[in-house]
């Protein structure tokens, strides 16, 4: 999410506010803000954490295939119809097991066990794997989205939709925030909000069912960009994730 929303961004944001500097940290695990981040965006539902968690936005996740694969073994066209096809293995760092699919069927998440011939860890990985036409993929809407527009990915299962994830951003309740990190989670908010974002009709479509699964996309840190290159302290660091979000606390 990182990559095809914060990033391509960043430009405008370093040009509004030269004096920020940032450094993003991608991980598929839960982020604890005592790691020294300053905040997190998660994908799904936060829980008693202890934290202030605004929600900026949500998303679907969505089932494609390459032309090539639909040429080779067919469109699925039901659920029903799943046990016939291969998926592309997405292996959870956390845990080691193979993610499930899920949809949602009569307002009731329904998960699948999909067969696999080959299994990654990592979302660019995943992802170029469908694009290569090996086996069906299933990934939000703000990463394959622009692969549906230029014709590499075909989005199928279209009447059988996910249930929305939410994303928010979180930060500790009783840390005093430097202004640098309040204004990255707003302009962050901005991004993530469904008037932003080409997939704003999906988002705002299943932003009210419940959210199962809890992920943090990328964390960060943030620091004040001297002028004076001999007083220059070293960059510190955001943190990413092909899952999940946050960002390193100021020191």
């Amino acid at each position: 999410m990182a990559k095809s929303t914060i990033i391509p961004h960043l430009p405008e944001f370093f040009a509004a506010y030269p004096d920020i500097g940032i450094e993003l940290l991608f991980t598929d695990r839960q982020v604890d803000l005592v790691e020294g981040v300053d905040c997190v965006v998660r994908v799904g539902a936060v829980g008693n954490v202890g934290l202030v968690a605004k929600h900026i936005g949500a998303y679907s996740q969505i089932t494609c295939a390459a032309p090539r694969y639909i040429e080779q073994h067919g469109e699925p066209t039901s659920l029903d119809e799943l046990d016939q096809h291969f998926a592309i293995g997405y292996v959870l760092n956390n845990s080691g097991r193979v993610r499930n699919w899920e949809f949602a069927v009569n307002g009731e998440a329904h998960t699948f066990a999909m067969k696999h011939k080959i299994a990654v860890n990592d979302g660019d990985s995943y992802i170029a794997a469908g694009v290569a036409g090996l086996e069906l993929i299933q990934g939000s809407s703000y990463t394959l989205d622009p692969l549906l527009k230029s014709g590499q990915l075909v989005e199928v299962l279209k009447d059988y939709p996910s249930h929305a994830r939410i994303v928010s951003v979180l930060y500790a309740a009783n840390r005093h925030q430097p202004r640098r990190v309040r204004v990255f989670i707003d302009w962050v908010a901005k991004l993530y909000s469904p008037s932003a974002h080409v997939s704003g009709e999906r988002s705002r479509g299943r932003a009210g069912r419940r959210v199962r699964h809890r992920r943090d996309r990328f964390r960060a840190r943030l620091h004040a960009c001297p002028s004076d290159a001999a007083n220059r302290i070293p960059p510190q660091r955001i943190a990413h994730s092909h899952a999940r979000a946050g960002v390193r606390r100021s020191s």
